[in-house]
């Protein structure tokens, strides 16, 4: 662990709210994932002083930073994120737990069956070309100004900008925390130029929002942060457009002796991930292990197949299971061990699935439907007595 006051691999955020019912368990599996690493945990608590001086001296090693009782977990990263040292930054709540290998994943940027930004960077930009088609449908000439139509069409513009926001948002963080890693002025120029169009962006939310919306709108707290209108954030996001501004006019304008090649990041001609399709399941019996089966086919092959389950409650971590593949079925199979499965809760499973070119997915598909499957576990009927 890092407790040095310079910059590190990685920063763990934990937004608290109530300190005293999760944050130690959290802690805890975070301490152990992150041993032996250039790492630091920074916990922004927003719950009641007394609640959090037990768990500050448990865990000495971590960083504290108070913020108002109430404050929303938003904005308690948010406030984590100025004093991260880290390369690489991760936010999380106490009600996380993290098993082994989370941290190295992190750190390595390994293989992995999450969407990868540049693909929720497409989906966001998707998105906001569909709602705008739409909207360029709706003749609102006749409209009062008052009508539900117009408010309406006002919300879904304020939608698709917003999308587009985050669109260009996101590839200038990837940018910039590429910058800081290398110190490549190409990194921080493909950052400025994400970040101009997220911020030209933004501009369209309040130009969307017009006179429909009151200047003084009670989006959060205001003292910790959260802006009263879209165009008061637009001055904060134009001052730290800014700001990336007079950065780069420090640096030379080609890449210095002290910078780094950047990391080639393309992923090939391949893009597409494993399709997997789960096989259906009954009832869970107590005791009794629960066979889980996919097919799972690529072009590029199937690197690997992994079962995550836990217990219907989020105060558990995943365990996993590799999935195998049997050759004359064509099925992949994990068991969920009997002694896992008890009358005191259901389960719940997803599937992690990664091609040989390096793509990944998670299965059930969140686009789809819910992004995991229940099962419900027997439980003996209570008979009455004559």
């Amino acid at each position: 662990m890092n407790t040095a006051r310079d910059t590190c691999e990685l920063t763990v955020i934990v937004g608290s709210l109530d300190a005293a019912s999760h944050l130690p368990e959290c802690l805890a599996s975070l301490q152990s994932a992150c041993a032996g690493f250039d790492a630091e945990i920074l916990v922004v608590d927003g719950s009641a002083p007394a609640s959090i001086e037990a768990v500050r001296e448990q865990f000495a090693s971590a960083r504290f930073i108070a913020m108002p009782p109430g404050t929303l977990v938003p904005a308690l990263w948010g406030r984590g994120l100025r004093d991260a040292r880290g390369h690489v930054v991760a936010f999380t709540i106490p009600q996380c737990r993290v098993g082994a290998g989370w941290a190295r994943s992190l750190i390595d940027g390994t293989a992995t069956s999450k969407r990868r930004p540049e693909e929720t960077s497409q989906w966001f930009s998707d998105t906001a070309d569909g709602i705008l088609a739409h909207v360029a449908r709706v003749d609102l000439s006749n409209a009062p100004s008052n009508s539900e139509i117009r408010s309406t069409v006002t919300d879904l513009k304020i939608l698709a900008w917003l999308a587009r926001y985050y669109a260009a948002r996101l590839p200038a963080a990837v940018s910039y925390n590429l910058f800081t890693m290398t110190g490549n002025p190409a990194a921080l120029d493909a950052a400025i130029a994400s970040e101009r169009k997220a911020v030209d962006a933004w501009g369209q939310v309040v130009e969307s929002a017009g006179d429909v919306y009151a200047n003084n709108l009670a989006f959060g707290v205001h003292a910790v942060g959260f802006p009263r209108h879209w165009s008061e954030e637009l001055a904060k996001l134009q001052q730290g457009l800014d700001g990336l501004s007079e950065q780069r006019k420090k640096l030379q304008s080609s890449a210095t002796a002290a910078s780094k090649e950047l990391p080639h990041l393309t992923h090939g001609a391949d893009t597409q991930p494993p399709a997997v399709t789960l096989q259906p399941v009954g009832k869970a019996r107590p005791g009794e292990a629960l066979l889980v089966t996919a097919r799972a086919e690529d072009p590029s092959g199937i690197k690997s197949l992994r079962l995550r389950y836990r217990h219907l409650t989020q105060m558990e971590d995943y365990l996993t299971a590799e999935m195998i593949r049997d050759s004359s079925t064509g099925l992949y199979s994990a068991q969920i061990p009997g002694e896992f499965i008890t009358a005191t809760q259901d389960i719940m499973y997803f599937v992690e699935a990664i091609d040989n070119a390096g793509n990944g997915r998670n299965y059930p598909d969140l686009e789809i439907g819910n992004p995991y499957v229940v099962v419900s576990v027997e439980r003996a009927v209570a008979k009455a007595v004559p």
